[in-house]
């Protein structure tokens, strides 16, 4: 994953914000969506970090690959990320 141009991350806390310059909008992301991110942005592969998930959260591996892929797409939908 790529992150687009004009698109700038702050991490507050457990939750990150991202402001698109282009467009002038803000995007909160909870606990799990920063956790996400701040791995895409690291260049791990989505099933690496479903398995990162399952042990933080103690989910289980179809319900994390499920979560994050939705994620995924929705950062693509808002022109967030794009595939590398």
């Amino acid at each position: 994953m790529k992150i687009n141009k004009g698109i700038i991350i702050q991490k507050r806390g457990k939750t990150s914000t991202i402001f698109d310059g282009e467009k002038s909008v803000l995007f909160t992301l909870n606990d799990s969506g920063s956790y996400i991110f701040s791995h895409l942005k690291l260049g791990k592969k989505i099933e690496e970090i479903a398995n990162l998930m399952v042990r933080r959260y103690k989910i289980n591996h179809p319900v994390a690959m499920r979560d994050i892929k939705s994620f995924i797409l929705e950062l693509k939908k808002k022109k967030i990320v794009s595939d590398s």
